[in-house]
């Protein structure tokens, strides 16, 4: 079977999946997609200034309010790239973890842009997800789709709809642990014909939090991410998409 190239769409749409659930896992990472502002910060035309060459870009939805998802390269290591955007935009506010560089900026007519960098070995060495979104975000309230489980005690952070794809992701945060809110997606979906795909762990107290489910008419595929928080609790994401 030959491989996936990385410049296909399909692959691609892989790779920002990947970045989207793992943003439940590192709370910098989270900040990107939770979409509530890092603080004031200055600057514009980042992709300009980090010479990042556009592979695709997509329409979303975030909160019921519409805006747009890049995704490009960049021919640098992650050093490099946290040392050009600190000279580009000395006034932007930025985190970071040992493999991934949240930042946001300014981008004119009350926009803001939050991009998410991530290495990504043996594919390429830095995957650049952007969006360009409203101030108005900040204050926008997520409406959780009726199709995707919620756990009990559980705070939708932000929904987003990708319409291209007909795929839906939502992140949210829950006072319980992540092994009890797997419980509960897991319970959820089965109580509603789904099956799961991947193997359950042995016990409730297993470190594997996350699952893949498929809907009872095979149309759909659902997969959950959820992450004990440093301060207790949990965070939590679910993408689902249909398969065809």
């Amino acid at each position: 079977m030959r491989a996936a190239s990385p410049w296909n769409p399909r692959f691609l749409a892989g790779l920002s999946l990947m970045a989207l659930l793992s943003l439940s896992a590192l709370s910098a990472r989270a900040d990107v997609f939770s979409l509530f502002p890092l603080s004031h910060a200055g600057g514009g035309g980042s992709g300009e200034a980090m010479e990042a060459k556009l592979l695709w870009s997509e329409p979303v939805t975030i909160n019921g309010i519409d805006a747009s998802l890049g995704i490009s390269i960049l021919d640098i290591g992650i050093d490099e790239c946290a040392a050009k955007l600190k000279k580009a935009y000395p006034n932007g506010k930025s985190a970071r973890s040992r493999d991934s560089i949240v930042f946001e900026t300014t981008a004119g007519k009350g926009l803001k842009e939050r991009l998410f960098f991530v290495a990504m070995p043996g594919i390429y060495p830095i995957m650049q997800f952007s969006m360009k979104v409203p101030d108005s975000l900040s204050t926008s309230k997520p409406q959780w789709p009726a199709s995707m489980p919620l756990p009990s005690s559980s705070k939708p952070i932000s929904v987003m709809s990708f319409p291209k794809r007909n795929s839906d992701y939502g992140l949210f945060s829950s006072d319980m642990p992540s092994s009890q809110c797997l419980q509960e997606i897991s319970s959820a979906f089965k109580s509603n014909g789904w099956m799961r795909m991947d193997e359950e762990p042995a016990s409730a107290r297993s470190s594997g939090n996350g699952g893949v489910y498929l809907s009872s008419d095979s149309t759909k595929i659902a997969i959950a991410s959820v992450s004990d928080s440093p301060d207790g609790g949990s965070k939590g994401a679910i993408y689902m998409r249909p398969l065809k």
